[in-house]
């Protein structure tokens, strides 16, 4: 499986998720689940600097109290085609129907590595 930190409560729902994408063809992976406090703010002070320097810069960086991936239950995943970039889960109907049935929520829509279970 993918080296990261989720939620053990999480857990089944997202290894389903992840053998389900692999059978129809996708290379699914998980980037980072698990962050801490101190990550957390860290990522969202730099977002805000970025935002400030570009007012155009899209700041989504949960604050360190609210974000979901500090409990464990948000993971940034990525499916590499068969050509090695990276497509987003959303393209694939199957895909989408699959996260509906498991409980896997895209929450953000500007944020499509996001996934909440």
């Amino acid at each position: 499986r993918d080296n990261t930190q989720i939620s053990s409560s999480v857990e089944s729902r997202l290894i389903k998720f992840i053998d389900y994408a692999r059978s129809q063809g996708y290379d699914l992976y998980v980037y980072l689940g698990y962050r801490t406090y101190e990550e957390q703010k860290l990522l969202c002070v730099d977002c805000n600097n970025k935002k400030q320097s570009n007012p155009n810069y899209p700041c989504l960086a949960a604050p360190a109290s609210q974000s979901k991936h500090r409990t464990g239950r948000a993971v940034d995943m990525y499916i590499g085609d068969n050509l090695g970039s990276v497509t987003s889960m959303l393209d694939d109907p199957k895909i989408k129907a699959k996260m509906t049935e498991l409980g896997v929520n895209h929450p953000i829509p500007g944020d499509p590595p996001h996934f909440e279970l």
